[in-house]
């Protein structure tokens, strides 16, 4: 035996050494190593998969970081509005003088005579005015609210019908307030005129049929 031989055999001793070592089998053939166990599927139970939520997008913050810049102030008002301070106060004099005191008929609710209130009211009126003209042109706030009741489309027509209503008032107060007779004299008086529109209307229909007087 050679000394190559002796080496080759030595290796070869060597190696089969270490393969037994390692529980390889002999020859350096190749060990299937097993495969790892499968995962269980709930199907294969006859249960449902469980269901996975879905994402939601993510709100973007909209909000600004920083606050808001504070709204720049309104210029003082440059018209001027004692005219129609004048106009509405004149209304509202009228109303209170329509108030004579009483009690209203029907409901025996009783008011005071605004007639002396009404007449001091009327002689502060121009000062009134001219002090809410200078606060409109000064104050936004006052502003609107002078506009409100003086300008285009006010509000001012309140006023007139709350001085229509006032005189209707005080005519009730002052017919309540007459002797029974008087009273009679003027519902004798509502029936004549009440007469006349019935005949007006059956006149415009072109029915001749005669109404009887009351």
């Amino acid at each position: 035996m050679t000394a190559t031989a002796a080496e080759d055999d030595i290796a070869g001793a060597f190696n089969a050494a270490l393969e037994q070592d390692a529980g390889l089998p002999a020859g350096g053939a190749e060990v299937a190593m097993p495969a790892p166990p499968r995962k269980p599927d709930p199907a294969d139970a006859g249960l449902e998969k469980p269901k996975r939520k879905p994402r939601t997008a993510r709100k973007p913050d909209d909000e600004p970081r920083t606050a808001p810049a504070a709204p720049a102030p309104e210029p003082p008002g440059k018209g001027d509005y004692t005219e129609g301070l004048m106009s509405v106060g004149g209304q509202v004099w009228l109303a209170a003088s329509a108030i004579r005191g009483g009690k209203i008929p029907l409901l025996n609710i009783p008011l005071p005579d605004a007639r002396p209130y009404a007449f001091a009211f009327r002689r502060q009126l121009p000062a009134l005015a001219a002090a809410l003209n200078e606060g409109a042109k000064q104050n936004a706030t006052v502003r609107r609210h002078v506009i409100k009741w003086t300008g285009d489309g006010s509000m001012s027509w309140m006023l007139g019908a709350g001085i229509a209503c006032m005189g209707l008032l005080g005519a009730c107060i002052e017919i309540g307030q007459l002797p029974a007779e008087q009273r009679a004299q003027l519902a004798a008086a509502n029936d004549a005129e009440m007469q006349a529109e019935i005949e007006k209307l059956i006149e415009s229909m072109g029915v001749g049929v005669e109404v009887p007087a009351a």
